[in-house]
């Protein structure tokens, strides 16, 4: 699942980097943003912009491979660069790089700052105590890198995990976005409604609850899903009506049993899409944030008498052109 944090640009000092060691750590650290690591900016973009400079501003036999890492999370920055709401800061945005990541990291609740061990020392000087700080160059024995490849590689099935453990995984995936779509094929099924809206209220309780960006957003929530029946050339027009009429009378009972509640329920814009699907390329159940996209094994469907059913859920960023492929298809 995904972790987030603050990184400050004077750990990637030219000093530093000069070293082997420092930049395997440093290395690590970028290819663990790519993989799943938010990393938190503030609105403006002065950290970003701070860090390009200093790593792009490296001799190439030193800055090479990170150059390449940062550029490769620049280009995807609407996925894993995210800048932060400006009423986090208490009184204007702080102009000192200092003050910016301290804000962040207590206001946002990520779980690292990655600085050097100067800047700890600074930090401690000016009072700034922080529990969860992360010397760059000791980066690769960090709690923050083991718990990161542990949510990427080594999770039990949620229904095997305490419920504030499983509750907590979800909130890695919604906390830093601005909208959600799921993905369920099942749901245009039109049964099992109650137990549809049962687990994706809960998903959006989470958000509002804890999501940095939910209550400043209209969504939209996105519910996606596909028919169940389709006509085939072979058969009688009054067999591809008759399908075509279930179809319809699915998607009106999905619409006021499922979207209804769940619009009076919540503030965003709550959508259905329906997609015709006759090549069957929609199959697995996904969530897709802003900056994530996760596989729920077993869908939406997510309780079984009040308790999480045992269910995988991973990070899955590789069906990004699979999905955007599913949305393209007609309504």
């Amino acid at each position: 699942m995904f972790m987030s944090s603050v990184a400050d640009p004077r750990a990637f000092s030219k000093e530093s980097l000069s070293e082997k060691g420092y930049r395997k750590e440093a290395k690590l650290f970028l290819m663990g943003v790519l993989e799943n690591t938010f990393l938190i900016v503030d609105p403006d973009g002065k950290l970003q912009e701070e860090l390009k400079r200093r790593i792009c501003g490296l001799p190439t036999q030193q800055g090479q491979e990170l150059s390449i890492l940062l550029e490769e999370i620049l280009k995807n920055k609407e996925k894993r660069i995210v800048k932060c709401l400006k009423d986090v800061f208490s009184s204007g945005i702080p102009g000192e790089t200092l003050n910016l990541c301290y804000e962040i990291k207590e206001k946002c609740r990520t779980d690292a700052l990655v600085a050097s061990y100067e800047a700890i020392e600074e930090y401690n000087r000016a009072g700034k105590s922080i529990a969860e700080v992360v010397p760059l160059s000791d980066y690769s024995d960090s709690y923050f890198e083991k718990k990161r490849r542990k949510f990427l590689s080594d999770m039990p099935p949620i229904g095997q995990m305490e419920d504030k453990d499983a509750n907590e995984i979800i909130v890695r995936i919604i906390k830093f976005t601005k909208w959600l779509r799921f993905y369920d094929k099942q749901i245009g099924k039109g049964d099992r409604l109650r137990a549809f809206r049962m687990g994706i209220s809960h998903i959006l309780k989470l958000w509002l609850d804890q999501g940095h960006f939910a209550k400043a957003v209209d969504g939209p929530v996105e519910i996606i899903t596909s028919p169940m029946e389709y006509g085939q050339s072979d058969e009688s027009e009054y067999v591809r009506e008759r399908k075509e009429k279930n179809n319809k009378e699915r998607v009106e009972k999905i619409f006021s049993d499922l979207i209804k509640p769940l619009q009076k329920e919540f503030p965003w814009k709550i959508e259905l899409k329906v997609k015709k699907d006759p090549q069957n390329i929609f199959h697995a159940r996904h969530i897709q944030a802003q900056s994530a996209i996760v596989l729920f094994e077993r869908g939406f469907d997510l309780f079984n008498n009040g308790t999480f059913k045992r269910a995988i859920i991973k990070v899955d960023n590789g069906s990004s052109k699979h999905l955007a492929e599913y949305r393209q298809l007609p309504e």
